[in-house]
């Protein structure tokens, strides 16, 4: 006989071990004795029940709100705006506020139709925004370096949705999944669509009974959050807290029940090697005893 052992786990992130500080997305709790290895254990799951975070992150971020450009004969130099949330007027006029502090000749404008941006040098012989090491280049709309010698208008629009989904990962659950971003393992746990506006709160349940994640480990004192984007990025909750909660489920033998079958299966093994009982001679009746003499 198998029966299910369910634990839940409460996990906030104010009670824990905050490992990247203020971002609040990297997050150890320390427990003791989750899980053992028992004799009896067939196979253990876990699985997030629910989930309760908060829309505190922002669409420009620390991964994308710089960038490196050049201009001509110039050293490089890295423009940043200041984190929070945007639409398209307000961007550019931080963009544009940016080029101008550091003396780049360069004016950024928006076709409200398609809503791509048009690059516009002014003096220089050319100027370069560069791709790398920053993720503000997917913001904007272009993938590779972007050189511009006078005016330039890329063919992708501005994009401001930010993150549009929240994965929910542990090394030390140490479960099995896919990811398309590296094309590798994921120690993925859930993943979770943003579908609340800014500084309102996400609030998940699972309702998939069956996105129960094998574990493969037999030990857990302890349990690691990280809370990352779709690029694979550490939220920044900009210090609010966030809840998650967990079932733990073990299959067990039931120890008890099988002792019990097996003394059973012996005992009638042995009755089965005893050899039968005689029957004791019955008394005839005083009929029967008649009929003797008369047949005699």
């Amino acid at each position: 006989m198998v029966y299910t052992d369910n634990r839940t786990i409460e996990l906030n992130s104010y009670s824990g071990v905050k490992k990247n500080g203020t971002l609040n997305s990297s997050v150890d709790f320390n427990f003791t004795g989750l899980l053992k290895d028992e004799s009896n254990i067939m196979r253990s799951y876990i699985s997030i029940v629910n989930a309760q975070l908060p829309v505190s992150f922002y669409v420009i971020n620390a991964s994308n709100n710089f960038i490196n450009v050049q201009t001509t004969g110039f050293t490089l130099q890295t423009i940043t705006i200041p984190k929070g949330n945007y639409n398209s007027l307000s961007l550019l006029t931080a963009l544009n506020n940016a080029l101008s502090a550091v003396s780049i000749a360069c004016t950024i404008s928006i076709n409200k139709s398609n809503g791509c941006l048009t690059f516009l040098n002014t003096s220089s012989p050319s100027i370069t925004f560069y791709a790398t090491n920053t993720k503000m280049n997917y913001v904007l709309g272009f993938t590779d370096n972007l050189i511009i010698t006078s005016s330039l208008t890329l063919t992708r629009p501005l994009n401001l949705l930010g993150v549009k989904r929240i994965a929910i990962n542990s090394f030390h659950l140490a479960t099995s999944g896919y990811t398309s971003y590296d094309l590798g393992f994921s120690n993925t746990l859930a993943t979770i669509p943003v579908d609340q506006a800014p500084f309102n709160m996400i609030s998940y349940v699972n309702a998939n009974t069956s996105n129960n994640l094998i574990l493969r480990l037999k030990y857990i004192d302890a349990i690691d959050i990280q809370i990352v984007d779709e690029l694979g990025n550490y939220i920044d909750f900009n210090g609010i807290d966030w809840s998650i909660t967990l079932i733990l489920s073990i299959d067990r033998r039931d120890s008890e029940k099988l002792n019990l079958d097996m003394r059973q299966t012996i005992a009638d093994a042995n009755k089965n090697l005893e050899p039968p009982k005689e029957e004791p001679p019955q008394e005839e009746s005083q009929d029967e005893q008649e009929l003797n003499i008369l047949t005699k």
